[in-house]
């Protein structure tokens, strides 16, 4: 799935935190959105996912306009968005959670993508009949990303990958999240690890007081001396 958003202004209630964002996410593509706290990216997130009302520009996806659709009707068109934070339901088991994803489905098509997420988190697998607030914060991120593939997404945007999480965690999921973009899967993901998200993205943009700062490939931003200092704390 294309993602292409042209303009983007956002924010809270009387506070607008983004403004006249531009940026694009291609088919199977890889991006990433960094910027320091504070920045705005949860908002970007938030407008794009249709959590956060957009108060000018346009969302669209695959060429058709989805700006005025609520959240849950872009999840019906392929986007689904992992929020900063998880939200699970911390009373319910792991298969409830990820069973919460699939509501629309059944049957078939329902076991075999709770088959997948296990398949890329084999412990969840294991703990799959335990509450989720009783879960490490790296296996409720496990399950918070695995919930959002249960809805079979075309564009997964995921806020704040690796908050509070193991480094051995963190290569975890970005290694199921390599599986699922070789699967056609495209991602936007928000992340402070900036160097280790980058070594993984097609292309990157950069966020500074609500608006698009710096853009391109990333493998060239991570080379750029003025964004080495700025963002991965280099000399």
């Amino acid at each position: 799935m294309r993602l292409d958003v042209s303009g983007l202004a956002s924010g809270y209630e009387t506070l607008e935190v983004v403004r006249d964002v531009d940026l694009t996410v291609g088919e199977s593509e890889w991006v990433a959105l960094v910027g320091a706290v504070g920045a705005g990216k949860t908002a970007v997130m938030g407008a794009i996912a249709g959590s956060l009302p957009v108060r000018r520009g346009r969302v669209a996806l695959d060429g058709v306009d989805v700006t005025a659709l609520p959240a849950h009707e872009r999840v019906r068109r392929g986007l689904t968005l992992v929020p900063e934070g998880r939200r699970l339901f911390a009373g319910m088991t792991v298969g409830e959670n990820l069973a919460a994803g699939a509501s629309r489905v059944r049957g078939r098509e329902a076991k075999s993508r709770v088959e997948r997420v296990l398949e890329l988190f084999p412990v969840l697998a294991e703990r799959r009949r335990q509450q989720v607030g009783t879960l490490s914060g790296g296996e409720q991120q496990m399950c918070a990303v695995g919930r959002a593939l249960m809805t079979g997404p075309s564009l997964l945007l995921i806020d704040e990958l690796s908050l509070g999480l193991a480094p051995v965690v963190l290569d975890g999921l970005l290694d199921a999240l390599v599986n699922v973009r070789a699967e056609g899967t495209s991602l936007l993901v928000v992340d402070q690890d900036v160097e280790t998200l980058l070594t993984y993205a097609d292309r990157a943009y950069v966020l500074r007081s609500g608006g698009i700062v710096m853009s391109g490939i990333a493998s060239s931003l991570l080379a750029d001396a003025s964004f080495a200092r700025e963002y991965l704390g280099v000399p």
